[in-house]
């Protein structure tokens, strides 16, 4: 057995077997130099005040030779995923931005002796009487059609049902599907006029549909709709009067005999109700009338 510094300092520290103790005392005993040299590494020894040396515990030793944790690498992305994100991003940027960007606004006015023909960017036609002023959007939204009238202007609308087209004129609003018709505001009225189809007035408190061949008043005043039904019959004959009634009142007046087609009275009715007016002709021209509900219809006769 080899003395060695590790042999020896087991030996100091009385940590050395029986026999690694006795290789160290034979090799002390074999000669003088071997001997000087272990009472200098004693003395060393003592001087230093060493601890005594220990074996390491056989688990713990092995446990410090284990390969220190694997460390998670950081996930690599490939550029191609970087710029695909980068892509997105971008796009949803650009989304957000156009949907929240504020519709841009035109407003045409016209002058005193102005008319002006106007395409609006559904494709409907519009025609801006004088002293007239229109605000509508670059582009509609997807749930309505909306532009807003001052003034007096003739409107032909496209139809599209699932976006309706609605006006505002002061407090008014007029639901459009797809006709054709007039709008006049004034100081204290606004008058609607349907020429072909079928709109809806309406305002916060009243609503009232109004077809063609019929002329609605809303009144400032007192925020109302109502039917606009004056007539100034001048030596008319009874077949344009039951014409001029029947789209009026939304009814089918009809004449039985031909004979009292030509018949011709002179009369004028303001907002007057349909039977007031059908008393006034039938005593005026010594005729009578009947009246059939399930059919929506008035039958003019010659008096028995």
């Amino acid at each position: 057995m080899n003395v060695t510094d590790e042999l020896l300092s087991r030996y100091f520290s009385g940590e050395a077997s029986p026999e690694e103790a006795m290789t160290i005392d034979d090799w002390r005993d074999r000669n003088d130099g071997n001997n000087k040299e272990f009472n200098a590494l004693r003395t060393a020894w003592n001087a230093t005040g060493a601890h005594p040396y220990v074996v390491q515990d056989a688990r713990t030793a092995w446990q410090q030779m284990q390969p220190l944790p694997q460390r998670h690498r950081p996930r690599r992305i490939s550029i191609t995923t970087w710029i695909t994100a980068a892509a997105v991003l971008t796009g949803i940027v650009i989304s957000l931005a156009i949907l929240l960007q504020p519709v841009r606004q035109y407003t045409i006015a016209t002058t005193a002796n102005e008319t002006r023909q106007l395409k609006l960017p559904d494709g409907s036609d519009l025609t801006l009487l004088a002293s007239s002023m229109l605000t509508y959007p670059e582009t509609f939204a997807a749930g309505e059609r909306h532009v807003t009238l001052q003034g007096r202007a003739g409107f032909d609308i496209h139809s599209i049902p699932e976006q309706p087209f609605i006006i505002t004129a002061g407090g008014l609003q007029i639901k459009v599907l797809g006709t054709a018709f007039h709008v006049a505001e004034e100081d204290t009225i606004i008058t609607v006029n349907v020429l072909t189809g079928k709109i809806l007035l309406y305002t916060s408190s009243d609503t009232l549909p109004v077809a063609g061949g019929q002329t609605a008043i809303y009144s400032k005043h007192d925020q109302h709709i109502r039917y606009h039904r004056v007539f100034h019959f001048e030596n008319e004959e009874l077949s344009a009067v039951c014409k001029a009634l029947s789209a009026a009142y939304q009814t089918n007046i009809i004449i039985d005999h031909p004979a009292i087609a030509s018949l011709k009275i002179s009369s004028n009715f303001d907002n007057k109700s349909l039977d007031y007016i059908l008393e006034v002709i039938t005593t005026t021209l010594n005729i009578q009338y009947t009246r059939k509900p399930a059919k929506n219809e008035i039958h003019f006769t010659q008096e028995n």
